[in-house]
């Protein structure tokens, strides 16, 4: 299995293509059966043929940011895979597969969901998680010349896991996301400056809870 020329790793351990193979592998067998999502705002940017259709290459994988293989011995396999890859020339998307069985394989009780996004602000901030070494991630992008501020606690983790009090500009963005549905930012009079950054909150948080309600199915 080749490695993509450009292939950087943010894990140590796993620095090939081979490598990737080794642990994610038995998983990436399976992929046909798993789930394909994307962010709300996204699926203009699909067929739902191709959506449906995605594979994870790693031959593709020019970025590794997290890799996770474990195996209780008894019970559970649990894999996860989080990677930018080269969908196109000059187009990259970044990949999140998360997937699991029990000791009978996967063909008997198993199943996983492979999320996508060409955004890096929208699959940073929206849909990957705490345990992942998130600050890491996030100066890998700032490094390939991504523009994306520094994810929060308050973006990535539930209200009750909070541990810090967040800025008000927060709390007034999520006071008027719980009533977005209502609001027509259209016909206020506020600056435009302020109905994009409006705007750009609600996509944000409305594709963390269209990832985490997936992820919960």
């Amino acid at each position: 299995m080749k490695t993509h020329p450009k292939f950087q790793s943010l894990v140590r351990d796993v620095q090939t293509a081979d490598e990737m193979d080794i642990m994610i592998g038995p998983a990436l067998s399976y992929q046909e059966m798993f789930d394909r999502r994307t962010s709300p705002w996204e699926m203009h940017m699909w067929d739902q043929g191709d959506l449906q259709n995605f594979k994870v290459d790693l031959e593709k994988v020019d970025r590794l940011y997290h890799i996770k293989f474990e195996d209780d011995e008894l019970e559970q396999r649990n894999f996860e895979l989080v990677v930018r890859l080269e969908h196109e020339p000059k187009t990259w998307i970044f990949v999140e597969l998360v997937a699991g069985c029990d000791f009978t394989g996967f063909e008997c009780r198993g199943g996983g969901e492979i999320y996508l996004s060409f955004d890096p602000k929208v699959f940073l901030k929206s849909v990957l998680n705490w345990d992942y070494n998130i600050q890491s991630i996030w100066r890998s992008m700032m490094d390939d010349g991504y523009q994306v501020g520094e994810p929060l606690e308050h973006e990535l983790l539930p209200v009750c896991l909070w541990r810090s009090v967040p800025m008000l500009k927060f709390l007034c963005h999520m006071a008027l996301y719980s009533h977005h549905e209502q609001l027509n930012l259209d016909m206020l009079a506020l600056p435009k400056s302020l109905v994009n950054s409006i705007t750009e909150f609600n996509r944000m948080r409305e594709t963390r809870h269209h990832h985490d309600e997936c992820t919960d199915q």
